[in-house]
């Protein structure tokens, strides 16, 4: 399977998650400890879906795209956000700041899956054979990345 094709499945999963996590864990009655530990079940696999990007993806298109501007730059300044903002709302104690962090966590999250699915995976699809895509892909389902869900 092609490294977008897996790519593209995982966002599928986390958008259902990130839904539950709009519609049922943004209420005020719904502890911050709860929330957490929502977040954390929810980052794990958010997590393995970013190894993939960075460790896989991102390098194979650097020589296409170059890393410190444009596409990929962008999206590792995502990535980044992404990863302040879970680490803020794991920190917080209040309960109003740890909902605005969420609203913001999944503005950018749906922000950034919409980029990668109309531009970067695209230019993925452009700039690299078949073959790389597939070799890409089998790197998904290795034992060395830490489990997408």
């Amino acid at each position: 399977m092609k490294v977008t094709d897996c790519l593209m499945a995982e966002h599928q999963v986390l958008l259902r998650q990130m839904e539950h996590l709009h519609q049922n864990l943004g209420q005020p009655e719904i502890s911050p400890e709860l929330l957490r530990a929502a977040l954390k079940l929810f980052e794990s696999g958010l997590a393995g879906h970013a190894a993939l990007e960075e460790e896989h993806l991102y390098p194979a298109l650097e020589p296409h795209l170059g890393r410190d501007s444009g596409p990929l730059a962008v999206m590792d300044a995502e990535h980044n956000d992404i990863r302040a903002t879970l680490g803020l709302m794991a920190e917080g104690e209040d309960p109003s700041e740890i909902r605005a962090l969420l609203g913001h966590l999944l503005e950018v999250l749906y922000s950034h899956f919409s980029k990668e699915e109309s531009v970067l995976f695209p230019m993925a699809e452009s700039y690299l054979s078949s073959a790389e895509l597939e070799e890409l892909g089998e790197k998904s389902t290795a034992g060395d990345r830490p489990p997408p869900f």
